[in-house]
């Protein structure tokens, strides 16, 4: 049975906290490692572990992507690995979210010896196939050594089977969320009252990245939609052309979001056109999805991208695909009567003790 985990985190988002918090739940107790200095994140989810940071300075990232033999030799002289080594007896190493923590996964698996698990929330890390190429490297070298990885889609296992890693020690679970993010009191829904206008509501953003700027496909659907976005200047300035849209103040995640996003008829996920065939944006299933699965209200996407999380929506009965803005109203009245004859399972969308355990299982990755 595993004790005492030995959790190295990537960057103190929500995603790592709230696993820690369920891993504590099911009988865990966690040493959280995170690359990042900020304890704020981990303080708002209530992670009640013993929290240390990777103190390095300001080169060790460039020596982690071109030197990683370097970088693992520098680990030998790091303080705070050698004081967790001398006050924790650890069963597990797990790291999560990309491939920047796995040198650290790998210095954490030669010092401690014991089994390692890496979850990929993101793989690859760019969208440019070519900037991937360090990236391939360093899984080439760590994949040896990891015990057990855990991919995001069918379609990440399918990329890392063909760059190299064993078929027999991939795992497939998509992100689900504690039971506190889904809403006690849903709505009720008119199934009717989607006519000539529906309403969704966008839970990315605009900004920061070409792929981000969907503001075309928004334009697009002025006739036939209402779109709300969160308020910032940027997307404002973004969507200035768009009589469609209304905004709305950042929610914070959890069920208040949820509760939130249930007032809408969908939620729209999308991501730049000129970018929707790359394939890390097929492989992973991004925050604007898995924040709105515990609304459990259809998400509408063009039917030329985002065909990782496609597979997992189609599944909830919460998919509709649509190629022409005027097919979207009538698509959503019928998806939402699915979903008044087919109620989702909440069982099988949350992170509960079974999907942690399924998430900790090493019975099949030796």
């Amino acid at each position: 049975m595993i004790k005492r985990i030995l959790y190295i985190a990537e960057m103190p988002a929500y995603h790592c906290s709230y696993e820690i918090g369920e891993f504590i739940k099911s009988g865990c107790e966690v040493v959280v490692l995170s690359a990042w200095k900020n304890q704020d994140i981990f303080d708002n989810f209530k992670v009640n572990a013993p929290i240390y940071f990777l103190h390095t300075n300001l080169l060790a990232p460039l020596v982690m992507k071109f030197l990683p033999p370097v970088y693992i030799f520098l680990l030998l002289f790091n303080k705070t690995y050698r004081h967790i080594k001398r006050h924790y007896k650890i069963d597990l190493i797990y790291t999560s979210w990309s491939s920047n923590v796995l040198l650290n996964g790998l210095f954490a698996k030669m010092l401690f010896k014991r089994p390692w698990i890496h979850r990929y929330l993101m793989y690859p890390m760019s969208l440019d196939e070519k900037k991937n190429f360090f990236e391939k490297i360093i899984l080439y070298m760590v994949q040896k050594s990891i015990t057990k990885l855990i991919a995001h889609t069918n379609e990440m296992k399918s990329l890392l089977v063909n760059q190299g890693c064993g078929m027999e020690k991939i795992s497939v679970h998509w992100e689900k969320f504690p039971i506190s993010f889904f809403s006690d009191n849903r709505v009720v829904y008119n199934y009717v009252s989607v006519k000539k206008r529906a309403s969704l509501v966008f839970l990315g953003n605009l900004g920061g990245s070409k792929q981000n700027d969907v503001s075309k496909i928004i334009k697009s659907l002025e006739d036939y939609v209402t779109i709300w976005v969160m308020d910032s200047p940027e997307n404002r300035k973004l969507l200035s052309r768009c009589s469609n849209v209304m905004y709305f103040y950042a929610k914070p995640v959890g069920g208040n979001l949820t509760r939130y996003i249930q007032g809408f008829d969908g939620i729209l996920a999308c991501y730049n056109d000129k970018y929707s065939s790359k394939y890390r944006l097929n492989t992973v299933i991004p925050n604007r999805v898995t924040l709105g699965i515990p609304a459990q209200i259809p998400f509408v996407i063009p039917r030329n991208q985002l065909s990782g999380s496609k597979e997992l929506l189609a599944s909830l009965n919460l998919l509709v695909e649509f190629d022409l803005p005027e097919e979207i109203p009538k698509l959503l009245i019928n998806s939402h009567k699915l979903l008044r004859k087919y109620s989702i399972n909440l069982a099988d969308i949350n992170l509960n003790k079974r999907e942690v355990e399924s998430l900790l299982d090493l019975s099949y990755a030796k």
